[in-house]
């Protein structure tokens, strides 16, 4: 089953549709998912998200599937490629794309390989940008592979360079969650000083009140 938002497709030309077509069905044809499956577990046993090899996996088992489908014909891999090439722009391009989490930049720098020949200009120099330089020969062969047992050597080659980016993703968060909690620290003790300069000025008044009283009655 390939199953679409039915209101997204209502927007989307035949083309556009076709394409997603061809790309799911690709999955269904040529993607060993046991590969996903293993990788998943093996990242987990060294200590990463079973979702950090997934985008990984994403990023350069969807361009392979693309390829594939495109040799049906010329006209089937224009189509393909000039629908994901708009489609990978619009999601490299909605927001800043080095503000995304690190891995999903390296995903979308190896599908730019596969569609350019190149990486992400944008990324040129940033530490995504030359690990997918480091990577590019191993996605390369990735995206022509055809052998299982060659292409579980190449995905764990091309895992063990893109993990280290999800150490950094992981301690960007928790310096982003540090700086929260500062946050939240610090407006909550500007509140109570606030709040006790208030008590003090309450008191210093009462004293006032209370003193001025005892003068009157004296005088």
């Amino acid at each position: 089953q390939i199953l679409y938002d039915a209101e997204s497709a209502q927007d989307m030309s035949w083309d556009e549709i076709n394409t997603i077509l061809h790309h799911e069905a690709g999955h269904a044809k040529y993607t060993n998912f046991r590969l996903m499956f293993e990788g998943q577990r093996k990242a987990k046993d060294e200590g990463y998200l079973p979702t950090g090899f997934w985008i990984t996996f994403e990023g350069i088992e969807d361009p392979r599937i693309n390829g594939l489908e495109g040799e049906e014909s010329p006209a089937i891999d224009n189509m393909i490629r000039t629908n994901q090439a708009n489609d990978l722009q619009k999601r490299i391009t909605e927001s800043p794309l080095t503000d995304r989490p690190y891995m999903l930049q390296f995903a979308y720098e190896s599908f730019h390989r596969w569609l350019h020949g190149r990486g992400i200009p944008e990324l040129t120099q940033t530490d995504v940008g030359k690990l997918g330089e480091l990577a590019a020969p191993l996605l390369d062969q990735y995206f022509h592979n055809t052998d299982i047992d060659e292409r579980r050597m190449l995905q764990q080659k091309i895992w063990d360079i893109a993990k280290v980016l999800e150490k950094q993703d992981l301690e960007d968060e928790k310096k982003r969650q540090m700086s929260r909690q500062k946050g939240m620290k610090g407006q909550k003790g500007q509140s109570g000083s606030e709040q006790g300069q208030g008590e003090s000025g309450q008191g210093q008044q009462g004293q006032q009140s209370e003193g001025q009283g005892s003068g009157g009655g004296g005088q």
